[in-house]
């Protein structure tokens, strides 16, 4: 949630003395009911004036139509391509097919865990690998909002913007100790 408590309208375009919702899922009337309940009087809600941005008509007690506002981020897809190093007696219980499956679970599960606004941290996902039986080492990590992914780098995302990750999206190449 961004708030503008001044008087004037600030540079991320929030009106003066509003606030602007991000919410990545949900139902479009459940997330305005929530809203419009737990906003204070007199302080509008904004949202985003692109396609990004919002708008619910909530009835009060009263029978008055208030539009509540809010903004969906813009979700980036990630791609990865990893290279791992693995004892194949051990890699997915023998199974080759069945370990690159492991490592690509687990590098989405932890994209699971990216907020709104949360950079992704290349070391982080060269260690989720390490955690699937038999691979020793991850030499190779690359990740990047685009396919082929060649990026090495850490990866800035806007206050706006949510990474996300899908096992489709994911390359796993394996080399045998």
């Amino acid at each position: 949630v961004f708030e503008n408590t001044s008087s004037v309208t600030d540079s991320s375009g929030i009106p003066a003395n509003a606030f602007e919702a991000v919410v990545f899922g949900g139902d479009d009337i459940e997330i305005a009911q929530v809203i419009f309940v737990q906003k204070p009087l007199g302080i509008e809600s904004h949202r985003d004036p692109g396609i990004q941005g919002v708008t619910v008509p909530i009835t009060d007690s009263q029978g008055t139509i208030h539009s509540i506002d809010f903004t969906r981020p813009t979700a980036l897809q990630m791609y990865i391509e990893v290279e791992v190093v693995a004892d194949l007696s051990v890699f997915g219980g023998g199974d080759q097919a069945a370990g690159i499956q492991q490592v690509k679970d687990a590098l989405a599960l932890l994209g699971t865990q990216q907020s709104i606004g949360n950079d992704v941290f290349i070391v982080k996902y060269q260690c989720a690998p390490l955690n699937v039986a038999g691979i020793v080492d991850v030499p190779v990590m690359q990740i990047e909002n685009s396919f082929p992914p060649t990026n090495t780098a850490n990866i800035i995302i806007a206050s706006r913007d949510v990474a996300t990750f899908n096992t489709a999206d994911i390359v796993v190449n394996v080399a045998s100790i």
